[in-house]
């Protein structure tokens, strides 16, 4: 809901910013705004590969009702964190009623995923779209589960992003940061 109403938001705030600062405050809003649409768009990203990928096992082991668990697992895989261990017991579950083996072989075969998508995917992706290195969308995660929980983990990244925004601002506009040309100049040497 954030993200349909933010442009909404940000119109309706830009009128409380004295005049001579509202250009950069809006400026440095929008690309506030545009770090957790990236974040949030991820996610969707993440959630729609990981049902694309379960299905083939879901298939594989027999497991009845395979296109609605694929619903299931892109609902669930929208929650960051505890979304998957949802859906694998669930999908288990489901499995556990055609055979033991299928049960069995869909766990392995989702918790395999999940592993991969944790160490792999998700901080590379999420650091595509918010702009983070991969490093920084993990130790957002460390922080965010180790001060706030559940709660903490779901905000850290599109926080962290919003700090990567702010930090870049304050030293842009104190001319702390290197010219784009210097550095390639540099490099070059």
């Amino acid at each position: 809901m954030m993200l349909i109403e933010g442009p909404r938001w940000l119109k309706f705030g830009r009128q409380f910013v004295p005049t001579k600062h509202r250009d950069h405050v809006t400026t440095l809003l929008g690309n506030m705004y545009k770090a957790v649409k990236g974040y949030v768009n991820g996610q969707v990203l993440l959630a729609a590969f990981a049902a694309l990928v379960i299905l083939p096992g879901l298939l594989i082991f027999h497991v009845n009702y395979a296109i609605a668990l694929m619903a299931v697992i892109f609902i669930c895989a929208l929650i960051p964190m505890i979304g998957h261990t949802i859906a694998i017991v669930i999908v288990t579950v489901v499995a556990l009623f055609h055979s033991f083996f299928s049960g069995l072989g869909i766990f392995v075969y989702y918790l395999l995923y999940q592993q991969v998508e944790a160490y792999l995917i998700q901080p590379r992706l999420q650091s595509n779209t918010t702009k983070l290195s991969p490093f920084m969308v993990f130790l957002s995660l460390v922080i965010g589960v180790s001060f706030g929980g559940l709660i903490g983990g779901l905000v850290a990244i599109p926080i962290m992003a919003c700090l990567r925004v702010l930090t870049l601002d304050y030293l842009e506009t104190r001319h702390l940061l290197p010219e784009p040309d210097s550095i390639t100049e540099t490099d070059s040497k």
